[in-house]
């Protein structure tokens, strides 16, 4: 069974030396017990990180990577051999013990070949955060995503792996067979063209604006109610900067139009 104390014995008085280093990482499984690469016990669970201020801290997994770059890299910061590293979804990862403050870690992009998330990038980590304990990142360091999962996978605390057709943080639009991140706007022709600046160079450049919702059991696409949208044309340039289109353009058309 899993080993409850791989790691040195917590100090037990201040003036005590602490056994852990700043920057030291480790997984907690859902019964409490923990590990690493160095000194046994589990291979997969919550990711915690060593802060010598604090103590044990979770690490907020909001936008922990768009694939499982990240996860490799702190399972080979704790001594897992290979290219193992596979992100265990936030939800799965609470166990009702995550009392340590966490670590608000946020937007980590990684090369893949950092010799821990410290050396990776935060370009985000300065705004503002709604991090949680509802959101704390697991990883699974016992294998990798299997060659045939593209272009990536999860996995659950007793190692189940799923294909992801999106990388995370996007959905799958049954509609169109396509990837989008939740809230992601785009335009719809009276001949039914459909796309935006970003992700569709080509397609219209005015019609019905649409985003994507993923708050319900299903994603879909859904209309936007023009009441109160606007008394001038802010948000419609606004919406058409959000779909990457150039310039200061934007304006609401009448429904003639649509």
């Amino acid at each position: 069974s899993p080993a409850t104390t791989p790691h040195p014995s917590e100090p037990d008085a201040e003036t005590t030396p602490s056994p852990f280093v700043n920057g030291q990482m480790r997984l907690v499984d859902g019964s409490g017990n923990y590990g690493d690469g160095n000194f046994g016990g589990v291979s997969r669970g919550r990711l915690e990180y060593f802060n010598a201020a604090v103590g044990w801290q979770t690490v907020c997994g909001q936008w922990f990577a768009d694939d499982n770059t990240a996860a490799q890299v702190a399972c080979r910061s704790m001594g897992f051999t290979g290219g193992v590293g596979v992100i265990i979804p936030a939800a799965l990862t609470v166990d009702g013990n995550a009392a340590a403050p966490q670590l608000v870690k946020r937007a980590i992009t990684c090369a893949g070949t950092e010799s821990s998330l410290d050396a990776c990038q935060y370009p985000y980590d300065s705004r503002p955060s709604t991090c949680n304990h509802t959101k704390d990142i697991g990883v699974d360091c016992s294998q990798m995503c299997p060659e045939e999962c593209t272009p990536t996978c999860t996995s659950t605390y007793e190692g189940s792996i799923s294909c992801s057709r999106c990388t995370f943080g996007s959905y799958l639009d049954p509609t169109s067979n396509m990837c989008y991140k939740s809230g992601t706007f785009r335009l719809v022709d009276s001949l039914g063209n459909k796309g935006n600046g970003r992700h569709d160079g080509t397609g219209p450049v005015r019609g019905l604006l649409e985003f994507f919702d993923t708050t319900g059991s299903s994603a879909e696409w859904k209309s936007v109610c023009k009441q109160f949208f606007a008394d001038d044309h802010t948000r419609a340039r606004v919406a058409c900067r959000n779909m990457g289109f150039d310039g200061d353009v934007g304006i609401v058309l009448a429904d003639s139009y649509i």
